[in-house]
């Protein structure tokens, strides 16, 4: 399975490249998912009621940081990959260390690993 994690513009987009991997390579769900710090809040969806379809999922909705944390980290094993996609400025030196934390948590499961970081 292959994860991304981020926040702000750059956590969306790790979520909307994993979201066209079913489209486009017919990958399963649960295969390939995004993760962004804030969730829907971030979206600019006014809640995730508005995506819901019947037959879908439900836990697919989840894509906060803290439901990674608490739904994908437990189920980790060596051969998954988790893809943070971070900003390094001054401006973001809190979120930094939240992912420095969240970072620590998967390496005790995978050491499949991989940073985007813009500057």
């Amino acid at each position: 399975r292959i994860y991304y994690i981020g926040y702000s513009g750059l956590g969306i987009m790790g979520f909307i490249d994993s979201s066209e991997m079913f489209d486009t390579y017919g990958e399963s769900l649960h295969t390939i998912r995004g993760f962004v710090e804030g969730g829907y809040e971030v979206t600019n969806f006014n809640s995730s009621t508005k995506l819901r379809r019947e037959g879908i999922d439900e836990t697919l909705f989840n894509l906060s940081t803290e439901d990674f944390e608490r739904e994908i980290i437990p189920t980790l094993t060596e051969h998954d990959l988790v893809i943070f996609v971070l900003v390094n400025t001054e401006q973001c030196t809190s979120e930094l260390k939240r992912f420095s934390i969240i970072a620590n948590q998967v390496k005790s499961s995978t050491t499949c690993l991989a940073e985007i970081t813009y500057a």
